[in-house]
């Protein structure tokens, strides 16, 4: 845990490749959550699948219970190709026993980038985030 006022600085990079074309691959970057158990995205405004559009992410824990929440809005979209959103401060965190929430600044962006090698499609992750605030785990980043 780190104590009140941390500021954590992350970056990550991860690579995958699926075995069919970027046209197939797409609507799953899309709609992520689908296929990502854990968490749920909700649109709350914007046009949908354009810059602009603001998604309210939300976590759930092993329980089935919300243990953090936070805002995406799509910075850029090239359809087949790139999709980046701007995390939009805070981190909304509840606390399973008390029910408190606290509200940690937060700022960053994660950009998928898709290539396409043959048949395949090479699929990103990019992700550059800064959260400063309260008890948080590296668990949860």
């Amino acid at each position: 845990m780190h104590d009140e006022g941390t500021t954590v600085r992350y970056t990550v990079h991860v690579e995958t490749t699926l075995e069919h074309p970027a046209e197939k691959v797409w609507p799953h970057i899309l709609r992520w959550d689908a296929w990502i158990e854990d968490y749920r995205e909700e649109r709350v405004g914007g046009a949908p699948d354009a810059v602009g559009e603001v998604l309210r992410v939300s976590h759930f824990d092993e329980t089935g219970r919300l243990d953090l929440s936070f805002f995406v809005s799509i910075f850029k979209i090239t359809p087949h190709r790139q999709l980046v959103y701007k995390i939009i401060s805070p981190l909304y965190s509840y606390d399973a026993e008390t029910g408190a929430v606290t509200a940690a600044p937060t700022m960053g962006f994660e950009i998928l980038n898709l290539r396409e090698d043959g048949e395949t499609t090479v699929i990103g992750l990019d992700a550059f985030i800064e959260l400063t605030g309260p008890r948080f785990s590296v668990q949860l980043l």
